[in-house]
């Protein structure tokens, strides 16, 4: 299953985008990146560990940096169907600033269909065994 969506941010045109799914060794959350969907380039790294600031991620949901080079990624996501803000913030840093989401269903089936059953597993909050 590959979904193929147009993305747009402050900082990237409008560009047919794919989603390759990983996760952060720091904390185990779940890992977004986007990719061109025609020449396998990466467009942006949606989202972004805050493990050194003590924020842990809820079962279910992905913290998306919507700041900085990423300035708009959230709203982008959101018109292409792929996440739906849950409307919590954490701010970090300098100016920095991250969004909780969680993944609309199409986007969490690619998840589970192409990701590591445990990686699925520990996102949604459950034990893999």
């Amino acid at each position: 299953m590959e979904l193929i969506f147009p993305l747009k941010t402050r900082y990237l045109n409008e560009s047919r985008a794919k989603i390759t799914f990983g996760r952060y060794e720091a904390d185990d959350s779940l890992a977004m990146r986007l990719l061109d969907a025609d020449t396998d380039e990466p467009l942006a790294t949606a989202t972004v560990c805050l493990a050194d600031y003590r924020v842990k991620v809820p079962p279910g949901q992905l913290l998306i940096k919507d700041c900085r080079e990423n300035e708009g990624i959230v709203s982008g996501l959101e018109t292409a169907g792929i996440v739906q803000s849950t409307g919590a913030i954490v701010h970090y840093g300098i100016e920095s600033h991250a969004e909780f989401c969680t993944l609309t269903p199409e986007a969490e089936e690619l998840l589970k269909q192409e990701s590591d059953p445990a990686l699925y597993a520990k996102w949604k909050g459950v034990d893999s065994k």
